[in-house]
């Protein structure tokens, strides 16, 4: 499924159409956008906002109603512009496309297992292989003109780094965490997805009393995990999770920022069971030095200025192309 995801995430960034659609024979398409060099129909149009929704709803995110006119243009835009990308890549920018595609394309089936296993996750997108490569090898080739024509004039000076640094430094402080390790007593059944009945619940909490009172008195914590703990995911950890505010459920959350290292937790009741708690580390929030986050503020002020220049290169291709909307 991750595999399928991450295919699914690149459909989404592509954003163009793929292969043609079914009806061709009987609604031929119609151009609606022209330019020096290439032709946008209708059906590409619509193609790629089908595949926008079955990538939107891949990822449960719902498209609100009265939404599809502004999609589709901000689509054909899009589309216009990655067509103009590849139409002006010269000769090294598609050479150095076809590098990179190559390269996505050896990882991606290698992650799928097969070049058969990756077809199948491709079509089950309601791609076609050979159309999706082709519009990777586009969109890569597009993005070295952008690298070459803009990203290289960038130049991003200590100076501009550091001062973006301090400017900003609560958005560089690792937050306050907790390093704790549990048991959990379930009482719900993990098949039927359904709470236990009130008589098995009690036996559940009768027994996360006892082991309360086993780890209170000093027993090994560890081997309590081991021997009664119903968290499988925390397991090779022995029940150990380390997170700041808002991760865990709110009443598992309070119990353990309020407890000192070394302190047990009365049993805590969340919508998965009873929790004992045992706090290992109380990490205080910390800045983050400038030193270990340069490269990735860098990164970021390098990315600003680019879209800063993006809008007026796409403009002056738009303008040597003559772009033509037939409405």
């Amino acid at each position: 499924m991750r595999r399928l995801l991450c295919i699914t995430a690149l459909v989404a960034g592509l954003g163009s159409a793929f292969g043609a659609s079914s009806f061709d024979s009987l609604f031929p398409p119609k151009v609606v956008v022209k330019g020096e060099g290439f032709t946008l129909t209708d059906q590409e149009i619509d193609a790629a906002f089908l595949q926008f929704k079955a990538t939107s709803a891949s990822r449960g995110e719902a498209i609100r109603p009265g939404a599809e006119p502004a999609l589709k243009k901000m689509i054909q835009e899009k589309l216009i512009s990655e067509k103009l990308l590849f139409l002006n890549a010269n000769e090294e920018d598609r050479k150095k496309g076809r590098e990179a595609t190559d390269k996505y394309l050896k990882n991606a089936k290698e992650q799928a297992g097969s070049e058969e296993s990756y077809n199948r996750q491709i079509k089950t997108l309601g791609l076609d292989p050979a159309d999706f490569e082709k519009k990777i090898y586009e969109k890569a080739s597009g993005d070295m003109l952008l690298a070459r024509e803009l990203k290289t004039g960038i130049k991003i000076s200590d100076e501009q780094a550091k001062a973006y640094y301090e400017e900003n430094k609560e958005v560089f402080k690792d937050p306050e965490m907790v390093k704790a390790a549990h048991i959990l007593i379930m009482t719900a059944d993990p098949r039927a997805r359904q709470a236990l009945p009130q008589e098995e619940k009690l036996k559940k909490r009768s027994l996360a009393n006892r082991l309360q009172e086993r780890a209170k008195s000093g027993e090994n914590f560890d081997k309590l995990v081991e021997e009664f703990s119903d968290d499988t995911a925390s397991a090779p950890n022995k029940g150990v999770y380390t997170f700041k505010r808002g991760q865990m459920v709110p009443t598992f959350e309070s119990a353990a920022f309020s407890m000192k290292a070394g302190q047990i937790s009365d049993v805590v009741e969340t919508q998965y069971g009873y929790h004992i708690i045992k706090v290992l580390e109380q990490i205080p929030a910390k800045q983050v030095p400038y030193e270990d986050v340069e490269t990735q503020i860098i990164a970021n002020l390098e990315y600003n200025e680019f879209e800063k220049l993006l809008p007026d290169f796409l403009k002056k291709l738009r303008d040597q192309s003559k772009i033509e909307i037939i409405e």
